[in-house]
């Protein structure tokens, strides 16, 4: 359970790390769903990824076990859901940080573009992005190849040492019911840390 509990924030925050650079150029994405590769600490994850408006989930699995985040901007909130065990973590985030709305990542400095080419098959517009992600960081650069509908088709350190790529992109609107909590689970509350 607790392996399960730290791939579920592990996801949580490469969800909002990844989703979080996805607002450039000169507007929010449309609505799309895609395959997500994510290479990051010398791991590859492949999750489904769904984007609607103010919201957005991710399926993943590892150690045999699904996991489910649903970021809902709208509401400030993440759910990070366990199927197979019937129950889901609910995390408040802050409103500051939603950035589907915003053309910019947090904290950024500059933005300019170095190139045209295909990614996954859609003709994007490639980017250099620095950026200080809060006050007390240092500054950090990516690349990111945004697609003529505003979505971020690849992500990626400028030192190579992560991205996150979309292929099989699919744009058009996403159900509502996807961002929904399913019925019958239980709330889970992450036990706090005894004070030394």
């Amino acid at each position: 359970m607790k392996r399960l509990l730290s791939l579920t924030l592990g996801l949580s925050l490469l969800v909002i790390g990844t989703l979080g650079c996805s607002s450039g150029g000169p507007g929010a994405p449309k609505e799309f769903s895609a395959t997500n590769e994510a290479k990051f600490g010398g791991r590859t994850m492949t999750s489904k990824i769904y984007f609607g408006k103010d919201k957005w989930r991710v399926e993943s699995s590892a150690f045999g076990q699904k996991t489910i985040a649903i970021v809902r901007a709208d509401k400030n909130v993440m759910w990070n859901i366990m199927p197979q065990q019937k129950m889901y973590m609910e995390m408040k985030l802050d409103p500051k940080q939603m950035v589907g709305k915003t053309t910019k990542l947090p904290g950024e400095l500059s933005r300019k573009k170095v190139s045209s080419e295909k990614v996954s098959g859609l003709m994007c517009d490639k980017y250099k992005i620095t950026y200080k992600p809060n006050e007390k960081a240092s500054e950090m650069s990516v690349y990111q190849w945004i697609s003529k509908d505003n979505i971020p088709v690849k992500t990626a350190a400028t030192d190579g040492s992560w991205y996150s790529l979309y292929k099989d992109v699919k744009v058009g609107a996403q159900p509502d019911s996807l961002f929904d909590l399913p019925g019958g689970y239980k709330k889970f509350s992450m036990p706090k840390m005894p004070k030394f």
